[in-house]
């Protein structure tokens, strides 16, 4: 994927073949800024997912994924990552014939 980016993974809320295992995007986003005409918003979501039930208003990460760039161009995000496993692989090598 050339032309593959976190802000757009955002931007278009996307899940991928390895959701069932690493969750979809919004289920990683911690913390997201945001530049819009108006200026630079950002939401720190404290640990929580951003798609939780909250009484409290409008989130800005709920807004901003699957928004396509029309609120305005992510410019930072902090994503929860997992380890990745060792995999360890060996062959076995024959004499030519």
């Amino acid at each position: 994927m050339e032309f593959s980016t976190l802000g757009g993974w955002i931007a278009t809320r996307a899940s991928g073949m390895k959701r069932a295992t690493y969750g979809n995007i919004e289920d990683m986003l911690i913390r997201v800024r945001v530049a819009t005409p108006s200026g630079t918003m950002e939401e720190n979501m404290l640990g929580g997912a951003v798609h939780d039930r909250v009484s409290t208003g409008m989130s800005l990460a709920s807004m901003v994924l699957g928004s396509e760039g029309c609120l305005g161009v992510i410019t930072s995000a902090v994503l929860r990552i997992h380890r990745i496993g060792i995999a360890r692989h060996e062959s076995v090598v024959f004499p030519g014939v």
